[in-house]
């Protein structure tokens, strides 16, 4: 009897440890939800969102996005209109995002290292910014998650095509760095027939399901092109050395500016305690959480040299599978190493999570909005550059102003970047 309910203790304990790490996940996100105002790509998302779908992907079109966040956050907004209403949508997808790296970890590595990764991510600061960001990063995290995990159900022989072929689409249709995680499983597939790991039958099967998922995203992959091409991010610079480290603070340590030799140790730290917990596990495992969350920043460093397409909001995506190899790491090491490291991850994050409740860095649109509503008299007009701005400013103006903006005639559903130069001669549009 003793044993029974020593058993049944352990199992409650199981259960309510993740749920607790979930409900301190989910208050972490929303709190502070409405402290600062919608930024300009936030009031962009819920404007477009607000047409008619055909027009919503219109829009996309013409901007540098997939439509699938665009169409989801238009139902969303059949229900409200608040700028918590709009965010709590991001809330919801980050804390999806959260509980579904545990069955991940838990299937290949076991229910400690799952807890640890759970912990982890409930508390990245990252992850929490952009849970409470009306934009499209944290719902790619959470599909990207879900599409390895499914990913990794293929590979162990188990029926799941069906789910990791929409999930992956799902992916494509939501951020086009998706295609990053399309090259790192493809990776991991070639790696593992080479290996002689996989079936000539599983890979078949594997090459039917990405002839279907192409298929399907033909349809957009013209489009993608087309953006490449037009609505290139020329305010990138390309990506130095110091900008891939800062990316790196603030995914594995959750803070940005901190000593490169802090970022650098805890890398070291973090490879040395995944080769010593891996002996414990098939290097295959290991692997693909390497692939995950490292050959998409390899890439597209390289890439951002000849091409703008670095941003460290994109790379949301392998925050999961950092998080995994940081709780592998905390196994594997020897106790004092894992203190040191441990203390350091924490003492780092509670910092950016300080930082992040406590200081204001969104630009105020609201506050903008309250003074130029009090400042405003009949003869003025408003001007913004970009004139996309006027987007948000508008949510939180008391009444309508006449204004203009650069480029002329910016239009959401048609785009228009680009413009004519301004100069002291040029109309005003009213």
């Amino acid at each position: 009897m003793g044993t029974c309910d020593t058993a049944k203790s352990g199992t409650h304990l199981a259960c309510i440890v993740p749920a607790i790490v979930l409900l301190l996940a989910f208050a972490l996100r929303l709190g502070g939800l409405t402290s600062e105002s919608l930024w300009i790509d936030e009031g962009y998302s819920i404007v477009l969102a607000d047409h008619s779908i055909p027009d919503v992907v219109r829009g996309t079109i013409a901007d540098q996005h997939p439509p699938l966040y665009y169409v989801l956050l238009h139902f969303w907004q059949e229900l409200g209109r608040s700028d918590f209403h709009v965010r709590y949508l991001s809330v919801l997808f980050g804390f999806l995002g959260v509980a579904a790296c545990f069955p991940l970890a838990q299937t290949l590595f076991g229910k400690n290292v799952a807890l640890v990764s759970l912990i982890v991510v409930a508390i990245s600061p990252m992850h929490i910014w952009y849970s409470q960001e009306a934009r499209m990063y944290v719902l790619l995290s959470l599909l990207v998650t879900l599409s390895v995990y499914f990913f990794v159900c293929v590979l162990e022989g188990r029926q799941t095509w069906l789910q990791y072929g929409l999930l992956m689409l799902m992916c494509l249709y939501t951020h086009n760095y998706a295609v990053f995680i399309l090259l790192v499983q493809n990776a991991l597939v070639l790696l593992a027939l080479a290996k002689r790991l996989v079936s000539a039958r599983l890979f078949g099967l594997w090459l039917v399901c990405q002839a279907l998922i192409a298929a399907l995203y033909a349809v957009w992959l013209p489009i993608v092109l087309y953006q490449s091409r037009e609505h290139q991010m020329t305010w990138l610079a390309s990506p130095s050395i110091s900008v891939l480290r800062g990316t790196l603070d603030w995914l594995l340590l959750g803070a940005s500016g901190v000593q490169p030799t802090s970022v650098v140790w805890f890398l070291i730290v973090l490879l040395l305690g995944v080769v010593a917990s891996s002996q414990r596990h098939r290097l295959e495992q290991v692997t693909v959480m390497l692939v995950w969350g490292f050959l998409p920043l390899i890439v597209s460093f390289l890439l951002s040299q000849f091409y703008p397409v670095f941003q460290p909001k994109q790379f949301l995506m392998v925050l999961p599978a950092l998080a995994i190899l940081t709780a592998l790491a905390m196994r594997g090491l020897a106790p004092v190493p894992r203190l040191l490291f441990t203390s350091m991850l924490l003492a780092y994050n509670v910092a950016g999570l300080s930082s992040m409740y406590m200081s204001h860095t969104k630009h105020d649109w609201r506050g903008v909005a309250i003074r130029i509503s009090g400042q405003y008299r009949d003869g003025d007009v408003l001007y913004s550059n970009p004139a996309a701005g006027m987007l948000t400013l508008n949510r939180y103006l008391t009444q309508q102003m006449p204004y203009d903006g650069y480029p002329p005639e910016y239009d959401i559903i048609r785009g228009g970047w680009a413009g004519e130069l301004v100069s002291p001669d040029a109309p005003v549009r009213l």
